[in-house]
């Protein structure tokens, strides 16, 4: 809702219309849904302070918006081209081939307000690539003579 914008409902006939890209923790005016004046006068403004839930995906950094996006490992391999649903449409990702956990790509000015979208993938198997991975590890060369962990510590 932050995101794409739109109008809340606060009970009490109090409705609060929030801009496209509002950030946790900014104000919001109501001008005259304030308490009502003193011998007569107008009501007061009514002030709204936002507080942002945690979304399941997306983290947000300034207008910066961050996404691990979870791709299978023939994705990784062979490369795709990924649709990504956001809160104000869909967007898509080519993957290259050759893709690896922890590599970021950048779409710029998909993020909130302008700003970009970074997109960090991570390998996650599909049951179907579990259910063969004893076959295709066999044709793969032995991982302990890899230099993967040297220097770890």
């Amino acid at each position: 809702d932050a995101l794409a914008g739109g109008v809340k409902d606060l009970g009490k006939g109090l409705k609060v219309k929030f801009p496209k890209g509002i950030a946790d923790g900014q104000s919001l005016r109501l001008r005259g849904k304030g308490h009502p004046g003193v011998n007569g006068g107008p009501a007061g403004d009514a002030k709204v302070k936002i507080n942002i839930l945690p979304h399941k995906s997306l983290v947000r950094d300034g207008d910066t918006l961050r996404l691990t996006l979870p791709i299978s490992l023939a994705e990784a391999v062979k490369g795709a081209k990924v649709h990504i649903d956001m809160p104000d449409g869909a967007v898509s990702l080519n993957i290259p081939a050759g893709t690896n956990t922890g590599q970021k790509f950048r779409l710029k000015g998909k993020g909130a307000k302008g700003g970009d979208l970074i997109v960090t993938p991570q390998i996650t198997l599909t049951a179907g690539e579990l259910a063969g991975a004893g076959a295709v590890a066999e044709l793969l060369p032995d991982g302990e003579k890899h230099e993967l962990r040297r220097g770890l510590i």
